[in-house]
């Protein structure tokens, strides 16, 4: 295997990691909003502030996923992502899948 082709798979699996990140960042946010309306309360203290505070503070959780994936689409970045920044990412996605899940659940069992 060729150590190009191995950074170029790492690095194509980082973006592709980065930009799961931000749909699911969006749909987090339409999915918390929906079933906060349908009479759901944030645990997270960190996101009730958030939504506490509206349109900046949405600017700034929306920034966070798009400036990772604005970076790693820098071809400086490329030469630097390795397996265990893949393996990073990913797993926040999971983490993030999970929290988008609950929100869909919640919304779902409250409409």
């Amino acid at each position: 295997m060729e150590a190009g082709s191995a950074i170029e798979r790492a690095h194509r699996a980082y973006v592709a990691a980065a930009a799961v990140l931000v749909v699911l960042n969006v749909a987090d946010v339409g999915l918390t909003r929906a079933a906060i309306e349908a009479g759901a309360s944030e645990l997270n203290p960190i996101s009730r502030s958030f939504i506490e505070h509206g349109a900046l503070a949405y600017a700034i959780k929306f920034a966070v996923p798009a400036s990772v994936l604005l970076i790693a689409l820098r071809r400086r970045a490329r030469a630097r992502i390795d397996v265990i920044h893949v393996a990073a990412i990913w797993t926040i996605v999971g983490i993030y899948l999970m929290v988008v899940f609950i929100n869909a659940v919640t919304w779902a069992h409250l409409r």
